[in-house]
């Protein structure tokens, strides 16, 4: 869900939601979310995945980096021409300035998704994105997906699959939490507000994987490459320390 700033405040309907989420806590703001939560159809679903599939498979070698250990998805923005989600013209014209919208708007829990699996298994991933993007459309999209994807959804969908998964929610985030998460998780997924104090700035997703002795966090163009000692620095770290995180899910 990661825009630039003055795009967000541009927009109408994200000037609405400020106004009303400013002072949600961190626990009411995942279970909105998850009330928000609707899919599209499965004809639509259907069409989106015969497109994205075709893309990935003459895409995916460029998509893909390989910098920070297995080939991770890194750039959200070279995802223009993949779709998750549809909206209607009126929430198009709230929160997309009019535009279609289109993965690089809005699937960044999904890539959190796609780069844990890979990590999880060795660099081959469980599914292929496509795959992905089409579960999450049927069931996991917040508002059609213009707030991305429920981070309870992602939770779910990791224990449907047999992964072993564990949420830590708003002032259940610290230190001490982290470092037991550190020691009892392999790959994480951090969802945060880009900045604190800015509900505007919007809510971005990433994953946090371990290689060599140190954290890494990917699709995060403020950390692309950047080594952290901990998990909690990692946390603590992301978008140069200007970001507030809302949950992060420990998985192994």
């Amino acid at each position: 869900m990661k825009k630039e700033k003055q795009r967000e405040k541009l927009k109408v309907g994200y000037g609405i939601l400020n106004r009303l989420i400013a002072h949600i806590s961190d626990r009411k703001m995942i279970n909105i979310l998850e009330f928000l939560k609707s899919g599209i159809s499965k004809k639509r679903a259907d069409e989106h995945y015969i497109n994205n599939s075709e893309l990935w498979k003459q895409k995916k070698c460029q998509l893909l980096d390989k910098d920070s250990g297995f080939p991770y998805l890194e750039r959200q923005r070279d995802l223009k021409d993949f779709e998750f989600g549809y909206a209607n013209a009126l929430l198009r014209k709230m929160f997309f300035g009019g535009n279609k919208m289109m993965a690089d708007d809005n699937c960044c829990e999904v890539i959190a998704v796609y780069n844990a699996i890979t990590f999880l298994g060795n660099g081959v991933p469980s599914v292929d994105f496509p795959v992905l993007l089409k579960d999450f459309e049927r069931n996991g999209i917040v508002l059609h997906g213009c707030f991305g994807t429920s981070p309870k959804a992602i939770f779910r969908y990791l224990g449907d699959k047999g992964y072993n998964s564990h949420m830590l929610v708003g002032e259940d985030i610290n230190e001490s939490s982290l470092r037991s998460m550190q020691e009892s998780h392999n790959t994480y997924i951090l969802t945060a507000y880009n900045e604190k104090g800015h509900i505007e700035s919007m809510i971005h997703t990433v994953s946090i994987t371990f290689d060599a002795g140190k954290y890494y966090i990917h699709n995060s163009s403020d950390d692309r490459g950047k080594p952290y000692d901990t998990l909690y620095n990692a946390v603590a770290g992301f978008g140069d320390g200007r970001s507030d995180a809302i949950c992060v899910i420990g998985v192994r």
